[in-house]
């Protein structure tokens, strides 16, 4: 979990919980912005799930004419904490592992 700009409204911050589900045998990322109402944002890859959280704070932050959210490329999996040892070690003890890893890099 992480603080960061809320999607819901861009003058709060919020806390986010990235989380890598099961979808059919293949990775599925989910973030959660924890605001109210609460947003659930889906993508197959790290990258993409990222992409589309930081879109929609952009658009909060625009219409609020605060600035804009982006994440730069290659980012995903960095927000997603897979730059961290102890979260990298749990996903390769895991059966698909190597799925995981290669989509959270965006791929």
């Amino acid at each position: 979990s992480r603080r960061h700009l809320s999607m819901v409204n861009a003058s709060n911050r919020c806390m986010y919980t990235s989380e890598v589900m099961d979808h059919g045998g293949k990775p599925l990322f989910r973030v959660t912005c924890h605001d109210d109402p609460p947003e659930i944002v889906e993508d197959k890859t790290a990258q993409g799930v990222w992409t589309k959280v930081m879109n929609q704070i952009a658009e909060q932050t625009r219409r609020s004419s605060r600035g804009g959210g982006q994440i730069p490329a290659g980012k995903g999996a960095e927000m997603f904490g897979f730059s961290n040892e102890k979260i990298r070690k749990v996903l390769t003890e895991m059966p698909g592992a190597q799925e995981i890893v290669s989509k959270g890099k965006g791929g």
